[in-house]
């Protein structure tokens, strides 16, 4: 198989691949970058997909994941999911923008009765009230950052499987608590309340879910 140094550009000029091409797909060393100029992944390829050690980026520059890949899949899946500032993704920005004044209305709506409250059962209501809001709105907001890394991290080109990304779920731990509080004795009653929250933890696990608890 006969390779030969290789540059694609995109339609507005930019490198799109360079490397060692054969049968037209990448193969050995080659680089791949997104269509606003940034590196996407430096290194190895077979067939046109990542294959032997390698550097995949996200468009913001930022590494991702550094290791060896086999037919386009990396061996270990350490994978970013979101961002940590809104300035990293103009994606997150967007959706940023737009539910942050719908989650600033639902929360000062919970303030207004919290402070005009004139009991402690309706007060209690209110934090109930509070916390489910706050787990339904950190899941809405994981969904959103799935769809971004969905759409800016890609696991393979021109073929191959991709690796799934790992999801985020939120659960409040009275969810998964069977009692609101716990009496403890002695360190059986420790392993018989830890061993109850265990199983309950456990129904909530799914397959390529992180899933973080609420306190």
């Amino acid at each position: 198989m006969f390779s030969k140094y290789k540059e694609v550009l995109y339609p507005n000029g930019y490198p799109k691949y360079e490397g060692f091409f054969a049968d037209g797909k990448l193969n050995g060393r080659g680089k791949s970058y997104y269509e606003n100029g940034n590196l996407q992944y430096d290194g190895y390829w077979v067939n046109g997909l990542y294959d032997g050690e390698g550097v995949l980026y996200d468009e913001a520059g930022r590494e991702v994941y550094k290791g060896r890949w086999t037919n386009g899949k990396p061996e270990k899946a350490v994978f970013k999911t979101s961002y940590t500032t809104e300035s990293e993704s103009p994606k997150l920005r967007q959706y940023m923008d737009e539910l942050k004044n719908k989650y600033f209305k639902l929360f000062r709506e919970i303030h207004e009765k919290a402070t005009t409250c004139n009991n402690v059962a309706t007060l209690q209501n209110v934090k109930i009230e509070a916390d489910a809001l706050k787990v339904r709105l950190l899941n809405e907001m994981a969904k959103r950052d799935e769809k971004i890394a969905e759409d800016t991290l890609p696991y393979h080109i021109d073929g191959g499987e991709p690796k799934p990304i790992k999801k985020q779920k939120s659960i409040s731990i009275k969810n998964v608590s069977l009692t609101s509080s716990w009496q403890i004795e002695s360190a059986q009653d420790l392993d018989k309340y830890i061993s109850e929250l265990r199983e309950q933890i456990i129904k909530e696990l799914d397959q390529d879910t992180i899933i973080n608890i609420e306190f």
